[in-house]
């Protein structure tokens, strides 16, 4: 049941802070220190704007973000025991939605994070993508743990 609460509260962040976005930064740009800034941006391709001139993208991704999201529900609710990999999927489950939210309402995702590194824009994302990221790196934390530790059993 706490995973659906959790679920329900990142989802809405992510929406929430994009509706802000989209209400206040329109044509705006906010810098903090040189190294962050806040855009609004609308990205119809994959992840950094890859794919975004591809017209069959808009059709055949949210077909796969439905699968992906499909099989970590499965995943989470059916077959795992495992606090750091629950953590995970409901970071990567509540990311996707995010953004399929975004892309059936926009056609588009919403970006508005731009990280900036002498002066290269290394990526401009959202709060879904964060919680993708760091969903993606509790996995690997976890698939390293238990490397880690069959590799101590012997």
């Amino acid at each position: 049941m706490y995973l659906i609460i959790v679920f329900i509260l990142l989802f809405n962040i992510d929406i929430f802070s994009k509706q802000y976005i989209i209400n206040n930064l329109n044509n705006k740009k906010i810098i903090i220190d040189g190294y962050l800034s806040f855009f609004l941006t609308f990205n119809k391709g994959i992840i950094f704007g890859l794919l975004s001139n591809n017209i069959s993208v808009l059709y055949i991704l949210p077909i796969i973000t439905v699968i992906i999201i499909l099989l970590l529900i499965i995943e989470l609710f059916y077959l795992r025991n495992n606090k750091l990999l629950d953590i995970a999927y409901i970071l990567i489950i509540s990311g996707a939605c995010g953004n399929f939210y975004d892309r059936i309402k926009y056609n588009a995702v919403v970006d508005f994070i731009n990280i900036n590194i002498l002066n290269i824009n290394l990526l401009i994302c959202n709060i879904a993508d964060i919680y993708i990221f760091f969903g993606i790196i509790f996995i690997i934390i976890n698939n390293v743990y238990i490397k880690y530790k069959n590799i101590n059993k012997y």
